[in-house]
């Protein structure tokens, strides 16, 4: 039963995990990119149209916290909830901060209204809270708002 054992140096190694994460590293900023194209962004609330409208939340939030332990947020919406349109889940992050997901909250028609309320644990700096609102019908939506926080919670 002779066969050939495949030798593999150091060298041919690294070469081949390297070689194979740029593959995937290339893949993975691919699907990136195809995700940020699908998120709806927008600018100033006057210039929306009436779906857009529609599907921006009321964000209260402090715009300065003394203390990052605890930041209360207040999330508001008024999407009408109807089986094929409805909201279906409104995510929070904070991208500078060590655990940059702040929550994962979902709804149903039978939820009701859109509203929310939490306290995040923020890190201390300079930055934007992003809410992405998903829609089932219309897709997804970006808002952000900026906060300094002195005393960071981490």
């Amino acid at each position: 039963m002779g066969g050939t054992i495949w030798e593999v140096t150091r060298r041919s190694f690294m070469r081949l995990a390297a070689a194979s994460g740029a593959g995937i590293l290339s893949a993975w900023a691919g699907e990136v990119r195809a995700i940020s194209r699908r998120v709806h962004r927008f600018g100033r609330p006057e210039s929306m149209l009436p779906l857009e409208r529609e599907h921006m939340p009321r964000i209260q939030m402090l715009r300065h916290a003394e203390d990052g332990a605890e930041v209360p947020i207040i999330i508001d919406m008024d999407h009408d909830q109807r089986p094929g349109d409805y909201i279906e889940s409104i995510e929070i992050f904070k991208f500078s901060d060590p655990v940059p997901g702040k929550g994962i909250y979902h709804f149903t028609p039978a939820t009701g209204r859109v509203h929310l309320s939490a306290r995040l644990r923020m890190d201390r700096g300079r930055s934007r809270v992003f809410v992405f609102v998903n829609c089932t019908k219309h897709g997804r939506f970006r808002f952000s708002r900026p906060i300094k926080v002195d005393k960071g919670g981490f």
